[in-house]
């Protein structure tokens, strides 16, 4: 059984995102009008070529401490964390000189390239440690202090150097190095013996070896699609298109820091205390339930109004961006309920089926940029991105309730959110193609009036949802 400790944890969790997220957003006005949009491209292509490479800065065992009973293999975990993501980080490094040679255009990669894939390692590290001993109040000023520093790094390299792509790989470091400096100052002793390490080395091996096979595989399919994502938008639609798709992604990705980011780390700490299965997909169908009406309502409000304030808040540059908002706004809906089935996956030991979605999304995705090259149109891609995040979540949600376990498929449709979802999909698909200057504000009354329509009806769930102080 658990009680509101689950709703404590995730006001501490998400309240730091609030308090970054407000920064933020007062902050990437300013941002946008330093950077364009080709150099917000190069800097999302760069990341995501480092990104293949941090896939295995971790090998996942991070992810393995927060679930494990064992004190010394809790500090086992973390210490072959630390050593994986300095051995990964070396040789990602040898790797990327001998394939593409040490010339003077590339040291900025090669140096970002080594600390990123470092820093990310012993941050997830030490993120994994502080989950696991429930220090909620520890992380949020991680995630406050890193999120503002990463923002003003990059303002202050534009402001005193210069406005190239430098200064926001400064800020994505700077991300890491202070999240670690936040989460290493009270970190408990984690020094374990020689002896202690023989003798529970392969025991720990055999215990999560599951991780770095499917977990590992899993993160890389995520971080290929992107980089294809962005290779071939760049290459048939420009680095303009690259730009406008890589800050609807930080945009459309609030939502999932305020809300989905916290709400399924405790939910996935949850589970993993819960011993009875029954216990375990009670507890899951409660906060799908929850999260789907709350994440849905909130890439609705975005997708419908800021199209219509885009310029406002950006700049003139930037209003290429709102087909990229409007339709990617619904393929969140799809992608942000993954990593709650993902988490019962796991701990269900069933993570091949995480797998197959990742194949199936990609291969929808490279699908979608083809088509709407064929067309000549970006948005003819946005489209299809958008049913093939949803065709393919529907294809992991099938196949989790085919699992020998009891998971009833009524429990968890939520047919109001559906049919809201299914308009909203035919009206941002037709304002992308057909919305007009004179057609503006009779837009933004529609929209507030279907959000509106939309929290009106969902309330009486949320009342219910807060009045329970138990999950039984």
């Amino acid at each position: 059984m658990l009680s509101n400790n689950y709703l404590s944890n995730f006001a501490k969790l998400a309240s730091a995102p609030v308090i970054a997220q407000a920064f933020s957003f007062f902050l990437i006005p300013v941002i946008s009008r330093l950077y364009s949009q080709s150099t917000f491209g190069e800097f999302n292509f760069i990341v995501a070529q480092v990104g293949i490479f941090a896939v295995f800065s971790t090998m996942s065992f991070d992810q393995a401490i927060v679930i494990s009973k064992n004190k010394i293999h809790e500090k086992l975990l973390f210490w072959m964390t630390i050593f994986i993501s300095f051995i990964v980080s070396a040789i990602s490094l040898l790797l990327f000189i001998q394939f593409n040679g040490y010339v003077e255009k590339n040291i900025t990669v090669i140096i970002y390239l080594f600390f990123s894939i470092y820093l990310h390692g012993v941050h997830m590290a030490l993120q994994g440690l502080s989950f696991r001993l429930g220090s909620f109040n520890l992380i949020a000023s991680s995630r406050v202090l890193s999120s503002i520093g990463s923002k003003v790094s990059s303002i202050l390299y534009s402001i005193y150097v210069n406005s190239t792509v430098l200064g926001l790989l400064i800020g994505n470091l700077f991300s890491s190095l202070f999240s670690i400096l936040i989460l290493g100052y009270k970190r408990p002793a984690v020094l374990i013996s020689y002896s202690e390490f023989i003798t529970n080395f392969k025991l720990v091996i055999r215990e999560y070896i599951q991780f770095p096979i499917f977990a590992v595989l899993v993160d890389l399919l995520y971080r290929l699609r992107q980089l294809i994502i962005l290779y071939y938008l760049g290459k048939y639609f420009g680095n303009d298109n690259v730009g406008s798709y890589s800050m609807a992604l930080i945009i459309l990705g609030i939502p999932l820091t305020l809300v989905s980011a916290p709400l399924n780390e405790v939910f996935y700490k949850g589970i993993s205390d819960l011993k009875l299965q029954d216990d375990i997909l009670t507890f899951f169908y409660k906060v799908t339930n929850y999260f789907v009406r709350v994440i849905a309502g909130m890439y609705f409000a975005i997708g419908l109004l800021f199209p219509f304030f885009s310029t406002l808040i950006l700049g003139k540059e930037w209003s290429g961006i709102d087909p990229f908002i409007r339709l990617c706004s619904l393929a969140f809906i799809a992608d942000s309920l993954y990593p709650f089935v993902a988490s019962l996956l796991r701990i269900l030991n069933r993570q091949v089926y995480t797998l197959a979605y990742q194949l199936l999304l990609g291969a929808f995705s490279i699908l979608a940029i083809f088509t709407g090259s064929f067309y000549g149109n970006v948005n003819y891609s946005l489209v299809f991105l958008v049913i093939g995040s949803f065709m393919s979540i529907c294809f992991l949600l099938v196949a989790t309730f085919s699992l020998d376990i009891k998971f009833e498929l009524a429990k968890f449709i939520n047919f109001r959110v559906i049919s809201f979802l299914l308009f909203f999909l035919v009206y941002f698909v037709l304002s992308s193609l057909f919305m007009t200057e004179k057609s503006t504000w009779c837009g933004i009354l529609i929209s507030i009036f279907f959000i509106f329509i939309y929290f009106y009806v969902s309330f009486p769930y949320f009342l219910r949802f807060f009045k329970s102080t138990r999950i039984s």
